[in-house]
């Protein structure tokens, strides 16, 4: 397996396991947003589930795209579940490494969020910058508009604020730009699509047919069993975020 198929395998996977921030691990989304008390949060808010013919929006808070075509690929991407996709007014935008200024950014987000038409948010990708629009979120906003936000990697910054500040339970998973192949569209539709619990994350599959796989496997670091809220995301992020307000 060369080092391109290995990334693209890695990406699915990553994508494919898509975890509910805040959320108890045997919870499920609810059709319509359910307050529910918690310890950490007075509320912890349960986004409304997508469905064929909804309109998400997508935005792109951190890097910015190499080329206008992965912006192309990112909502055919998700036209594929049967949405609509709302394109923010900046996700085309480049300012250095990023995707528009940090207010431009922001603006996007919080755009999606007021917008009574746009039922749920992808982000474009990962890459830099989430961290620096926690303070320009509109975040009494969001909290009135709940709704399903998922991303990866630096977008980990803004899943964690959110619901710290919200209680809004969003997604670690498919980006626009990797959600691709069949583990990846199974697992999204489970964790947003349907009401049925997530269950077992199911293994990423072989590169090839009758295989062992040994860059892709599944790695218990600690056995066991637990019940609670799982929060979590890109390692980096979650790091890097301790001790902020």
């Amino acid at each position: 397996m060369n080092n391109s198929t290995s990334r693209r395998w890695f990406l699915g996977g990553v994508s494919g396991a898509i975890a509910l921030l805040g959320g108890s691990l045997a919870n499920r989304l609810e059709v319509s947003a359910q307050p529910q008390k918690n310890s950490q949060n007075s509320q912890t808010i349960k986004p409304p589930l997508l469905k064929p013919g909804d309109t998400v929006g997508m935005v792109a808070p951190a890097s910015n795209a190499y080329e206008l075509e992965e912006i192309r690929i990112a909502k055919e991407t998700m036209e594929q579940y049967g949405f609509k996709v709302e394109l923010g007014k900046h996700i085309n935008a480049q300012y250095g490494y990023l995707a528009g200024k940090d207010k431009e950014r922001a603006e996007d987000l919080n755009e999606m969020f007021r917008r009574p038409d746009i039922r749920g948010i992808v982000t474009f990708s990962g890459g830099y910058g989430c961290s620096r629009l926690l303070p320009l979120l509109d975040y009494d906003s969001i909290r009135k508009n709940p709704k399903v936000l998922i991303g990866h990697s630096d977008i980990t910054a803004l899943l964690i604020a959110i619901y710290q500040k919200t209680g809004l339970i969003s997604f670690h998973g498919s980006s626009g730009l990797t959600g691709v192949g069949e583990y990846a569209i199974a697992s999204f539709r489970k964790a947003i699509m349907s009401s049925s619990k997530i269950g077992k994350t199911a293994a990423p599959p072989t590169s090839e047919r009758n295989v062992v796989e040994r860059d892709n496997r599944l790695v218990t670091i600690v056995p066991g069993r637990a019940t609670g809220q799982l929060i979590g995301g890109n390692l980096t992020l979650v790091t890097n975020l301790m001790g902020s307000p």
